[in-house]
């Protein structure tokens, strides 16, 4: 695989060199870093799933409770 190059700013490069482990490439820490958003923003896309299902789940169990007799 080719590899380019990119510019950074000596403050960007100095947190690069801050989360790498010995020996480890600023291209897998770069990666690392974006696995890491990705997990980050899923989770959030997921929770808020998650979320909507639940407040209409209510909403038809609100509405059926409301049709159904009472049951001692």
């Amino acid at each position: 695989m080719s590899a380019t190059t990119i510019k950074v700013y000596p403050s960007t490069k100095n947190v690069l060199d801050a989360l790498r482990t010995p020996g480890e490439s600023y291209d897998n820490v770069i990666n690392r870093l974006a696995e890491s958003r990705m997990r980050v923003q899923l989770r959030t896309a997921l929770k808020e799933g998650y979320q909507a299902c639940a407040t209409e789940a209510k909403k038809v169990l609100a509405e059926w409770d409301a049709t159904a007799p009472d049951v001692p």
